[in-house]
């Protein structure tokens, strides 16, 4: 039975972003946000030796750039989330079949 006060919110933290740039296999042009276009892959969790893709709304700055460093914000839709995106962790960003940045999860914005 479904129960409202059972709902999970989305989990969101704060993270540094460093986009590669263009000549590195970075983004082609800058990218609008908020976009859920990346993916972020997270590697090696635990005792798993493998990557996991996972979806996430990025935002806060205007735009990702190639080239830059930025300070965001990713909001999970999926619960794993919760279990790969703690602070400290290092993931990389994925878009259009390659790695266009690295990233890392500085806190929980939002549990």
């Amino acid at each position: 039975m479904f129960r409202e006060d059972s709902v999970v919110s989305a989990y969101t933290t704060d993270c540094e972003l460093r986009l590669f740039s263009s000549v590195e296999g970075g983004l082609r042009v800058p990218m609008a946000t908020p976009t859920p276009s990346l993916l972020l892959v997270f590697s090696d969790i635990g005792d798993i030796q493998h990557e996991t893709q996972i979806g996430a709304m990025i935002s806060g700055p205007p735009s990702l750039v190639p080239g830059t460093m930025v300070f965001a914000q990713a909001m999970f839709w999926d619960d794993l989330g919760r279990v790969l995106a703690t602070p400290g962790t290092n993931f990389k960003l994925w878009y259009a079949g390659r790695i266009v940045g690295l990233g890392q999860v500085i806190r929980v914005s939002s549990p």
